[in-house]
């Protein structure tokens, strides 16, 4: 970047010293240090963004936990972390799809969140694993809106609970 900007500006003070402009040499380098200026600040900004967007993601595929990612229509598009290995396959898939064919007592609390755009959290569902086994998890969930306020879809965590809850079956 500050290379591109010393050649502009001596590609300036070039074409002023050709066209005898002189007198305004001084506001034309004026105007030269201000954009080569933002420029920088432009390119540093760029850089923090993207440094920060790397540093997220490779929280979420460390993170024991599912981060999960609906469309409008209920479709799964993003699935992250340890317990995405478990559902694999279920993109572009109706989120209904993973539930398990078990008793659901969260469910219709559920259903219900989901067709009125609403926040849920700490739901306890059980869906099917790449095994087909019963796989118990923490749900958690907020509508996302695009800025011009259309509704996108739900994003959310699902914690794996499963262990601590077949400890509590066998007491």
């Amino acid at each position: 970047a500050l290379v591109s900007a010393l050649l502009l500006d001596t590609g300036l003070v070039i074409l002023i010293a050709l066209t005898q402009q002189g007198d305004l040499a001084v506001q034309y380098q004026m105007v030269m240090v201000a954009i080569s200026l933002v420029g920088l600040a432009l390119g540093a900004a760029v850089q923090a963004r993207n440094q920060t967007i790397a540093r997220y993601q490779e929280f979420a595929l460390v993170s024991s936990d599912l981060l999960w990612e609906t469309n409008a229509q209920g479709k799964l598009i993003e699935l992250s972390g340890v317990l995405a290995k478990q559902v694999a396959g279920a993109l572009n898939q109706p989120w209904q799809t993973l539930l398990a064919v078990c008793e659901q007592p969260n469910l219709a609390a559920l259903i219900q969140a989901l067709a009125q755009q609403q926040s849920f959290s700490q739901l306890e569902l059980a869906f099917r694993g790449k095994d087909q086994a019963e796989r118990w998890v923490r749900l958690n969930g907020q509508p996302i809106y695009s800025e011009s306020g259309e509704y996108l879809g739900f994003r959310g965590t699902a914690v794996d609970i499963h262990e601590a809850r077949e400890a509590q079956a066998l007491v």
